[in-house]
């Protein structure tokens, strides 16, 4: 995963610090999440196809 990082110096005595903080880059989390969301989806929808079309042709499913 990419990443930056922010730096912050600050200084405090005549003593300077630097504060680091790793971001990451949220456009490939976000597109890892979406593409895992739809192959969700897709799988529900294509579950629900079959569940229904196997309903209407008189099959059942008794668990």
């Amino acid at each position: 995963m990419k990443s930056s990082v922010l730096v912050t110096f600050m200084m405090k005595d005549q003593i300077v610090f630097a504060v680091g903080e790793s971001i990451a880059y949220s456009n490939d989390t976000i597109q890892i999440v979406n593409q895992f969301n739809t192959y969700i989806s897709i799988g529900a929808l294509l579950l629900t196809i079959v569940l229904t079309g196997s309903a209407r042709l008189g099959c059942r499913f008794d668990f």
